[in-house]
């Protein structure tokens, strides 16, 4: 790969991970898609893996968006769960520069800490299990947290990289 392929894989990746780390509005996404149809010249390959972390980003995005409106819901936090899950396992599937290696290893762990937590509290309301419940609502803001933390970081390195 080229040195200006290799940095505008990097930027878009680093375009996917800021719609990621945010969970924000749907302007962060729409970034994304515009860069990856642009014709930046860097192959298919490069906008598949856009077009990936895109999804994990919407997945993600509805399974909080469950969550924050039907809070009580167990299968809201199933939901949340399994876009967790799953947007773990497409970035897991990517293929980043070294230098981005050990945050994306630090993003798709925070991921799946967030779906085990969010498991855990949907069977702590199933259960109807309230000390369980609110031990594992603090797990799982922690956790929701240190994924805040992680996207931060990749953005933040792939930003470098991008740059560098």
């Amino acid at each position: 790969m080229s040195s200006r392929t290799g940095r505008i894989s990097v930027a878009l990746l680093a375009v996917g991970a800021i719609a990621l780390a945010g969970c924000g509005g749907s302007s962060s996404s729409s970034s994304s898609n515009s860069a990856a149809s642009s014709g930046t010249g860097t192959g298919a390959g490069l906008n598949q893996d856009v077009q990936t972390v895109n999804k994990a980003v919407q997945s993600y995005k509805a399974g909080t968006h469950g969550v924050a409106t039907n809070g009580n819901d167990p299968a809201s936090w199933d939901q949340l769960s399994q876009a967790a899950k799953q947007a773990a396992d497409s970035i897991k599937g990517l293929t980043p520069p070294a230098s981005l290696q050990s945050a994306q290893q630090a993003l798709v762990s925070s991921l799946s800490d967030v779906s085990d937590k969010a498991s855990r509290v949907a069977t702590d309301l199933r259960n109807k299990d309230a000390s369980a419940l609110q031990a594992d609502l603090a797990q799982a803001k922690a956790a929701s947290d240190s994924y805040v933390t992680a996207g931060a970081t990749f953005t933040q390195a792939a930003r470098a990289a991008a740059g560098g």
